[in-house]
């Protein structure tokens, strides 16, 4: 075996390679869900170890055995079958005898030599692996720049209003929380969460490139598109580059701390939120606070809901009762695939051989456990007196990913969690991530009356006589395009 690799080394290096760019996106698409493009690939290398390292140990099992090994030997397997039939007897007798048919023959070899050629097969691979991740997209672009780029709105130019008494923010993202999980069954898996006090906007659709969790803190937090443009520069912006809900807060002298469940590094966040004014939460800081390492069984080994929100109840307590503005922005985990929810968690748990019926009530679970506990932190947040001043935004990060074992039907119209305790009246029942941080700053007072915009986002609180045809454009992957954020943002230079 060895000699017939080293004889044939580069032709299967080639088709192996072809193999695994089959096989990833294959498998990409069923692990990940359909969603999962060019953009998250591209991000993910720029992440490195320290951004992957906390990804759970079946997720890289999962990721080895299809990428490396199942590509490995199918492509030792097929290039074994071809080059044996070169010198098979059967196969030279039957190409011998078509000889003279020639229509037939001229088919055949043709055909026959397309198989035999690694490198056509690592050609059509590479296009179907671009094709099925979207890369092509990089070419759907509308230069129509002098109309479009008028679509972002540079906070550079807003005089944003520093009030007198300043609202403190509770910015909650739920893993995964999409309207549709209320329809999984009879009793509403997030009843709990339907009950914290608020006002629902239920059309809140995907904004580009926010389908993954990075992609849709920056997008809801700076009202722009998690394209490469932004996501392969998000630790090098200067300062007025990118500017995001935290930056403006930070004029104002706001504390701000995000709470993570893994290791700030995961995916870049703790970068990422550091570099706009936070101080960032993750497991090691808890576990540095008296967490004791064997409750770290929650997502990838990380901290779980409820530990996570005990902490951060108490730290808000505190910020509230020093007087200190305060901007507390969370994500929680639990509610992501494989759904291991918290052993403090007393709803029933499924018994069954059925790995379907296991996924489902899995999933279904997860949210019910993690419902009751974020229903439990904002009740005693409410009993110290902590919301009367604070607005809080309850919402998901992104929709659940359309898994193999679980899909909801084509024809639900889904649409992502957004709960905000605003007390200016919701104008809309339409938005999207870029909405998110311009309503926040006009509900804390701070966005100015002479303007409703923010980045590619318009207040949801604000009457917006063109919004529909805004929403249209910046919702249109041509004419919101890598392109246009590129020159918005000038990243080449």
């Amino acid at each position: 075996m060895a000699l017939f690799l080293k004889k044939y080394l580069i032709n299967f290096i080639f088709l192996f390679l072809a193999f695994l760019l089959v096989q990833k996106a294959i498998w990409i698409k069923d692990f990940f869900g359909e969603r999962t493009n060019y953009i998250e690939i591209l991000y993910n290398f720029t992440v490195q170890y320290d951004g992957v390292r906390d990804t759970p140990l079946y997720y890289k099992v999962n990721f080895i055995l299809n990428i490396i090994i199942y590509p490995f030997i199918a492509a030792l397997f097929w290039m074994f079958v071809l080059e044996k039939s070169k010198t098979n007897s059967i196969i030279n007798n039957f190409l011998f005898k078509i000889k003279e048919k020639r229509i037939i023959s001229f088919f055949f070899n043709f055909f026959y030599k397309i198989i035999l050629n690694y490198k056509i097969y690592f050609i059509f691979c590479l296009i179907f692996y671009f094709n099925k991740l979207d890369f092509f997209d990089f070419l759907h672009v509308n230069k129509n720049l002098e109309k479009n780029i008028q679509l972002y709105h540079n906070p550079n130019k807003i005089n944003f209003i520093n009030p007198e008494k300043k609202k403190n923010l509770i910015l909650f993202f739920t893993e995964s929380l999409e309207t549709q999980v209320r329809s999984l069954d009879k009793n509403n898996p997030i009843k709990d969460i339907d009950a914290v006090k608020g006002n629902n906007i239920n059309n809140f659709k995907h904004a580009p490139a926010t389908a993954f969790s990075i992609g849709a803190v920056v997008s809801t937090q700076c009202s722009v598109p998690f394209y490469p443009t932004i996501s392969m520069n998000l630790t090098t912006f200067k300062k007025n580059d990118l500017i995001c809900l935290s930056d403006i807060l930070n004029r104002f002298n706001y504390k701000q701390i995000f709470y993570l469940t893994v290791h700030a590094d995961f995916h870049g966040f703790g970068i990422f939120k550091r570099l706009h004014s936070f101080e960032v939460y993750d497991i090691d800081k808890m576990v540095r606070d008296g967490l004791a390492k064997e409750r770290l069984t929650g997502w990838a080994n990380g901290v779980h809901d409820d530990d996570m929100l005990e902490h951060a109840k108490n730290k808000i307590i505190q910020l509230h009762q020093s007087g200190q503005p305060f901007n507390v922005t969370l994500i929680t985990a639990d509610t992501h695939y494989p759904f291991v929810s918290s052993p403090r968690c007393k709803e029933k748990i499924l018994s069954t051989k059925n790995k379907k019926l296991k996924y489902i009530d899995d999933l279904k679970r997860s949210y019910r456990c993690s419902g009751k506990f974020i229903y439990n932190f904002f009740k005693d947040l409410e009993k110290a007196g902590v919301l009367e001043d604070t607005v809080v935004v309850l919402m998901g990060d992104h929709l659940m990913a359309d898994r193999e074992e679980f899909t909801i039907p084509d024809g639900w119209d889904r649409n992502i969690y957004f709960k905000m305790n605003n007390q200016k009246k919701f104008k809309r029942d339409k938005i999207n991530h870029f909405d998110i941080a311009p309503t926040i700053l006009d509900e804390m007072g701070i966005l100015p009356d002479d303007t409703s915009r923010y980045g590619f986002g318009y207040s949801a609180v604000r009457e917006i006589k063109n919004y529909d045809q805004h929403y249209t454009d910046i919702m249109d992957k041509k004419i919101l395009s890598e392109y246009l954020t590129h020159k918005i943002f000038n990243t080449a230079k």
